[in-house]
């Protein structure tokens, strides 16, 4: 994942974006804020992502087990 992968989907979780926060270095950077269920959804949001790419690998093989394979993973999303 990219690292503007990452931040469309952290925003698609509804973090707030701000401008020039204040790092620890004393440095000013783009900086998020969210709430708990924010970062639920966000997590969730990433592991569908890599759960999808994990069972694209699969679908590359075209014999039943790597179909089967890319099914199973897909599916631990509808858990």
């Amino acid at each position: 994942m990219t690292k503007e992968e990452i931040i469309c989907m952290a925003l698609e979780a509804g973090f707030n974006k701000f401008d020039y926060g204040l790092r620890d270095d004393g440095s000013w950077a783009t900086y998020f804020d969210c709430w708990p269920e924010q970062i639920e959804r966000f997590a969730a949001l990433v592991a569908a992502a890599e759960r999808e790419e994990c069972a694209k690998v699969c679908d590359k093989h075209w014999d039943d087990n790597g179909q089967h394979c890319a099914n199973a993973i897909r599916a631990r999303g509808s858990k």
